[in-house]
């Protein structure tokens, strides 16, 4: 997988939004990308060395996330969003880091889907769904707010799958 930087404008990505459905490896498939983007970064930035170890969850984020939760509007790529556990003294995740990756899975090939792997800093309440669903219903920042009008999907660790959303609301399947 080759991972990379695009322009953030998408006015030229004209393509239709894809209704197929995807399941647990496509699933497994997007956090294993978030996975090895984090420890990518760590690799040629040794000052966020120890961000996989404070990584207190991946989450597929926005309209993709909406698509796996109601099966309503489609998909028009994958926002994927690793949660770090924010701790003294250490830098937080780069808040503008922006890194693509395309979707290589037969679900999607033939649209030719990509990955946006992004990330934030946020407060540990215990566990990361309180964390995540906390951060969603802060509202302190431009990005909690954009991330908190849909639902989230955790997808890793595993054994946490399921939606997360603003309102504390937590569905599993």
């Amino acid at each position: 997988m080759i991972f990379g930087r695009e322009p953030v404008s998408r006015a030229a990505d004209d393509r239709p939004r894809s209704h197929d459905r995807f399941g647990a490896e496509d699933l497994d498939f997007l956090s294993a990308a978030a996975l090895r983007d984090l420890a990518d970064f760590e690799a040629r930035h040794p000052i966020h060395r120890g961000l996989q170890g404070r990584l207190l969850c991946i989450a597929l984020c926005q309209g993709a996330a909406a698509h796996l939760v109601d099966g309503e509007g489609g998909v028009h790529d994958f926002d994927v969003w690793s949660f770090i556990r924010r701790a003294d003294g250490v830098p937080d995740f780069p808040v503008r880091r922006r890194m693509t990756a395309p979707f290589e899975r037969p679900t999607f090939l033939a649209s030719s889907r990509r990955i946006d792997l992004l990330g934030r800093s946020i407060a540990d309440l215990g566990d990361a769904r309180t964390s995540l669903a906390s951060y969603l219903a802060s509202g302190r920042t431009r990005t909690s707010r954009a991330l908190a009008e849909r639902p989230a999907w955790i997808l890793y660790p595993a054994e946490l799958r399921g939606a997360v959303r603003a309102t504390d609301q937590i569905c599993r399947t």
